[in-house]
C-alpha cells in the first residue's frame, strides 16, 4: 500500500493530477491519496492504470480535515477540488476500481462535476461516499454523469446539488444509491435512471416549476425515498411525497446550502429503512439516532438520555447527571429550606471524588461516603441527626463546614462522642454537646 499526501504545502503533492500522473500502468498495491484541508484548483483524469479489487485507488480526506456537511464556501473548512474547464472536475477513463470519500468536488464551468462515461472492465467497483458534489451550471447536463458500460456504482451518504440535472445512471450495469440528498435550484430533472438503479433512504427535490425528482425510462427498485413532487411513491415502495426542501433542511438557499435536518416535526426523520451497509451519516453520526434511520445524507442527532435518575435544584443552580448517578433508590433535595432526605443507600458505594456545595455548607469526600441506612440533615437550623452507624467505617477523609461549626475526621467522623446511636450538634458556638444513650 502506497500513501501520498495532497497538501497546499509540505505534502507529497500539491495537486491530484500531479499525483495521478505518477501511478504505475498496472497497480500492484492499493494507492492512497490523502487530501488535506485546502482549496485546490485542479481537474483530474483517473485513467492511466489497470486496477483490481485488491489493488485499487482511494482518494479521501481524513476526518479532521474534511467538510462538515457544508461547502467550503459556507463553512470555511474541508478539502475542495474545483475546476471551471469543460473537461469535468473528476473524470474516469479505464480505471475500474476507485473510491472517493469525504471530498468536496465542485464544477464552476459548463461540464459535469463527476464524470464516469468511458467503458470500464467487467466487475468494476466505483464508490462515492460522504462527498459534497455540486456545480453552478444551469441546463440539461448532469452534476454526476455515470453512464459507462460495465459500471458498478455505489453512492452512500452524499449531497449532490446545483442548477442542472442531478445524476444519470442509464447505461451502467448497476447503481446503488443509499442515504443521499439531491437538490436542484432550478426546475431540472433529478435522478434519471433505468432498471439499473436501486435507491434507498434518499431524498430528491427541487425549487421552481414542476420537474421529476425521480425520472425513469424503466423500473428502478428501492424503498423509503422522498421527493418534493409525487415521483417518490410512483417509483418506490414505502416512500414519502411532497416534501418541500425548505420544510426539512436548514437552508436550501443558493450559496448558503445546509442540508442538515431541521428540528421539530420533520418528514425525513425516522422515515428510512435499516440498512446494514450504512451505519453512520456523512459526518460520522451513528445511525439510527431515533426509532429508525432518517432519509438523506444527514442523521438528526438525538440527545442521549441519562442512565439512572438524578435531578437536583440547588438555590438557583440545577444539576443533572449523565451516566450512573450517585444514589441507589430515590433522592430528593430542597435547598434554601434547607432539607435533604434520602431512602435507599445514598452514600455507598461511590468511588472516586464526590463534592457538593449546599447553601453555606461545603462538603467533600474521597473514597466511600458516609452512611448506611437513613440520613436526615437540617442545615442553617443547624441540627444533624443520624440513625444507623454514621461515623464508623467511613474511609478516606471527610470535612464539613456547617454554619460556625467545623468538623473534620480521618476514619471516624464524630468528635469524640460515641459513634453509635444518636448524635446531636448545636450551632453558633454551642456551650455543650449532649450525647443521648
Amino acid at each position: 500500500m502506497a500513501l501520498k499526501t495532497i497538501k497546499a504545502s509540505g505534502g507529497d503533492y500539491t495537486s491530484l493530477s500531479a499525483w495521478e500522473a505518477t501511478l504505475a500502468a498496472t497497480l500492484t498495491s492499493t494507492e492512497l491519496a490523502e487530501c488535506y484541508n485546502f482549496a485546490l484548483s485542479d481537474d483530474v483524469a483517473i485513467s492511466g492504470s489497470v486496477t483490481s479489487a485488491t489493488n485499487y485507488i482511494r482518494i479521501y480526506t481524513p476526518l479532521a480535515e474534511r467538510h462538515d456537511g457544508r461547502s467550503r464556501a459556507v463553512s470555511g473548512t474541508g478539502f475542495r477540488i474545483s475546476d471551471s474547464t469543460g473537461a469535468g472536475t473528476i473524470r474516469h477513463g479505464a480505471n475500474s476500481h476507485v473510491r472517493y470519500e469525504g471530498l468536496e468536488i465542485e464544477q464552476t464551468g459548463s461540464s459535469n462535476t463527476l464524470q464516469i462515461n468511458n467503458t470500464l472492465s467487467s466487475g468494476s467497483d466505483i464508490r462515492v461516499e460522504k462527498c459534497l458534489i455540486h456545480d453552478t451550471l444551469t441546463g440539461t447536463g448532469y452534476t454526476i454523469s455515470a453512464i459507462a458500460a460495465n459500471l458498478n456504482l455505489t453512492l452512500r451518504n452524499n449531497i449532490v446539488y446545483g442548477n442542472q440535472r442531478s445524476m444519470d445512471t442509464r447505461g451502467a450495469t448497476s447503481a446503488l444509491c443509499e442515504n443521499s440528498t439531491f437538490w436542484r435550484h432550478q426546475a431540472q430533472l433529478g435522478l434519471v435512471s433505468g432498471t439499473e438503479l436501486s435507491c434507498k433512504n434518499t431524498y430528491s427535490g427541487h425549487a421552481g416549476a414542476a420537474s421529476d425528482d425521480f425520472w425513469s425510462g424503466g423500473s428502478p427498485t428501492g424503498n423509503n425515498n422522498a421527493s418534493s413532487d409525487t415521483t417518490a411513491t410512483a417509483r418506490f415502495t414505502s416512500s414519502v411525497n411532497s416534501v418541500a426542501g425548505s420544510a426539512v433542511f436548514t437552508s436550501v438557499t443558493a450559496g448558503s446550502e445546509d442540508f442538515s435536518l431541521k428540528t421539530g416535526t420533520n418528514a425525513l426523520v425516522d422515515a428510512g429503512a435499516t440498512l446494514g451497509t450504512v451505519t453512520d451519516d456523512l459526518i460520522g453520526t451513528t445511525r439510527p439516532q431515533g426509532a429508525s434511520y432518517d432519509i438523506g445524507a444527514f442523521e438528526r442527532i438525538v440527545s442521549s438520555a441519562p442512565t439512572g435518575t438524578f435531578v437536583a435544584s440547588l438555590d438557583g443552580v440545577t444539576m443533572a447527571a449523565s451516566g450512573q448517578s450517585i444514589n441507589v433508590g430515590s433522592f430528593s433535595a430542597t435547598l434554601a429550606g434547607v432539607t435533604l432526605a434520602a431512602s435507599g443507600l445514598v452514600g455507598p458505594p461511590p468511588s472516586g471524588t464526590f463534592s457538593a456545595s449546599l447553601g453555606n455548607v461545603v462538603m467533600a469526600a474521597t473514597g466511600t461516603i458516609n452512611d448506611v441506612g437513613a440520613f436526615a440533615t437540617t442545615l442553617q437550623g443547624c441540627t444533624m441527626l443520624a440513625t444507623g452507624t454514621v461515623a464508623p467505617h467511613a474511609t478516606g477523609t471527610f470535612a464539613g463546614t456547617m454554619g460556625d461549626i467545623v468538623m473534620s475526621a480521618t476514619g471516624y467522623v464524630g468528635i469524640p462522642p460515641t459513634p453509635h446511636g444518636l448524635f446531636q450538634r448545636l450551632p453558633k458556638n454551642p456551650r455543650h454537646v449532649q450525647n443521648l444513650p
